[in-house]
């Protein structure tokens, strides 16, 4: 079982074969993220008047004291509705990712979300910086997140190494030789 995941070994070389297994589990991945997101879209539009009064209280631990009042007064019901409709295009955008990913693998749609995922990975540890360490309740959400962005990151980093590793092969299958500049 364990070889068989080792094409997500971000310190070894890709193994021979696991290029179109690395790119089919970043398309996977993509779809499990939007499903995600979705999931996400629901439970704060379940959750809405808790999800606002969260935000209305965090601001006054990130900023001060007369831009929190000014900033708390401009979040009404809207801005999370807003919230709600920004995480259900993101599914949307991580199904159609996955799905020409899946029809259509290529080193581009990995290396895209990888970068995104591994901002996200950097951002979490500044949020709990700036937010003082803060939280009500258990750190288990902020835990999670974490150790799904770094998943995701070996994920889609596996991704764009396997695609970049088929187009390669496929460059060398289209071109006879080397071209002639190069040929000595």
């Amino acid at each position: 079982m364990i070889q068989k995941l080792s094409f997500l070994n971000p310190f070894r070389p890709l193994p021979e074969g696991q290029e179109g297994l690395a790119l089919r589990v970043s398309a996977l991945a993509l779809l499990v993220v939007g499903i995600e997101c979705l999931w996400g879209a629901i439970s704060t539009w379940f959750a809405r008047d808790a999800v606002l009064q969260q935000m209305r209280q965090s601001l006054e631990l990130v900023s001060r004291p007369e831009v929190a009042a000014t900033s708390r007064d401009m979040m009404g019901p809207g801005f999370v509705q807003g919230m709600v409709y920004f995480s259900i295009a993101q599914a949307l955008l991580f199904f159609a990712l996955g799905a020409v990913q899946w029809r259509r693998p290529n080193k581009w749609i990995p290396l895209i979300v990888f970068l995104l995922f591994a901002y996200s990975l950097i951002s979490v540890p500044q949020m709990i910086y700036l937010t003082g360490f803060q939280f009500e309740g258990p750190p288990w959400g902020i835990i999670r997140t974490a150790l799904e962005s770094f998943l995701l990151v070996v994920i889609f980093w596996a991704g764009f190494r396997g695609g970049d590793r088929l187009d390669k092969l496929r460059k060398a299958s289209i071109s006879p030789g080397p071209p002639a500049s190069l040929a000595g």
